[in-house]
């Protein structure tokens, strides 16, 4: 939206819309555009929030058949789509569609569903007290680098119990530092992490085994998340068999209906199952110790719009249903926009805002965090926005200016 003059969309192989950047992006004739822009996250959206995920699965390029092949995810569906293949037509200057309904562009988005309500999370988990993570300098060539780094720099913070705390910040920011010492992956230089009473960095060997069950993550890449060679149901069961738990048929397939996938898949490989099917496959593997927090490192940001929409929508029914407490880590504030109850905004390895979701998209109080949204979905000045924006390295300074 931000850097193309024109946008041309594919599905199945063909090309359906095409036409200047503002007119596909703004006034959609193709209903698989406009789904995939309905699908995107927006920090002007509700909060708390189903997002409108494309149904079904993508077809299957190896085997063709008549009509339109967008026909059987499509809202507008009508009895001849099935029938009759649409062409490229012009509907305005320059720009075109292949879609057998001409109205397309008067008719109403879906819009996602509310999630229920959930009680306001009063119990603290998972606390950061004062915390601090610092690298020594590898070398004394240039002087910045004889002084270290300090990736996280007395962070304080606390995750309730029930509830979704969002950790936003750019690359780089010290959120997946943050991260990693609750996960014992680094032991903080200074201060206390604990989780449900017990001292992350020192705890005794019943401490560490309830650590190793309750605390499970969900990592960003689906593709290096699961050993290629290893089928998918030696996958779910490998964290039941570590903790002597029985891994028998019934309870890895329970596993796999839980995030929206079929028994059958047990005998298959990864290679099987596209990007999106294998984060259900890993987050079914979180799933297997029933863990009460699930960390979530960018676990969406590799993913399509219209997955990504369904693996959001998947983990809040899950937090619905189970009662769990995410960790989501992202550097996305739209993404976040339909599951966090709380965010925290880290930025050179310190907290610059923290509070409830709504207020801070509301009225963010710090720079940084007004930058960040300006530069998301659904902001008048953010990517395809009614505000031009400049470029970030401009509207971002340097964290070490000051």
């Amino acid at each position: 939206a931000g850097h193309a003059d024109r946008v041309a969309v594919m599905y199945a192989g063909r090309v359906v819309e095409c036409g200047p950047s503002r007119a596909v992006l703004h006034r959609p004739r193709m209903p698989y555009t406009r789904a995939l822009l309905d699908a995107t996250p927006r920090v002007d959206g509700p909060a708390r929030h189903r997002l409108a995920a494309i149904p079904g699965s993508p077809p299957d390029l190896r085997r063709s058949a008549p009509g339109c092949a967008f026909a059987p995810r499509c809202p507008h569906v009508t009895p001849e789509c099935h029938s009759s293949r649409p062409e490229l037509t012009e509907r305005a200057p320059g720009h075109r569609a292949a879609c057998l309904r001409p109205d397309l562009d008067q008719a109403s988005a879906p819009v996602g569903l509310p999630s229920p309500p959930r009680p306001a999370a009063e119990q603290v988990l998972v606390e950061f007290d004062d915390v601090h993570l610092h690298y020594p300098a590898r070398g004394r060539l240039l002087r910045r680098a004889a002084a270290g780094t300090r990736a996280v720099d007395g962070v304080t913070l606390s995750i309730r119990r029930g509830e979704t705390l969002a950790l936003v910040g750019e690359s780089g920011s010290g959120k997946t530092s943050l991260t990693r010492t609750l996960l014992r992956l680094e032991r903080p230089t200074g201060g206390r992490v604990r989780y449900d009473g017990i001292d992350v960095t020192r705890p005794d060997r019943a401490q560490l085994r309830r650590l190793q069950r309750e605390v499970q993550v969900v990592f960003q890449n689906p593709y290096a998340s699961l050993d290629p060679r290893m089928r998918v149901g030696a996958i779910l069961a490998e964290p039941l068999r570590a903790h002597g738990e029985p891994a028998d048929h019934a309870r890895l397939a329970g596993l796999l209906d839980m995030v929206g996938l079929d028994g059958g898949a047990l005998e298959l490989y990864p290679r099987a199952f596209s990007g999106g099917q294998r984060q259900r496959i890993v987050i079914a593997r979180a799933l297997a110790l029933s863990p009460q927090l699930l960390v979530c490192d960018e676990a969406v940001s590799a993913l399509d719009v219209s997955i990504q929409a369904q693996v959001l929508n998947l983990l809040a029914e899950l937090q619905d249903r189970l009662g769990m407490t995410y960790l989501f880590i992202t550097h996305d504030l739209a993404v976040v926009r339909s599951v966090a109850d709380r965010i925290a905004v880290m930025r050179a390895g310190v907290v610059v805002e923290q509070g409830p979701a709504d207020r801070i998209y509301a009225a963010p109080a710090h720079e940084y965090t007004r930058t960040l949204l300006e530069l998301a979905p659904g902001h008048p000045g953010g990517p395809g926005g009614t505000t031009p924006s400049s470029p970030t390295q401009n509207r971002i300074p340097s964290p070490w200016s000051a």
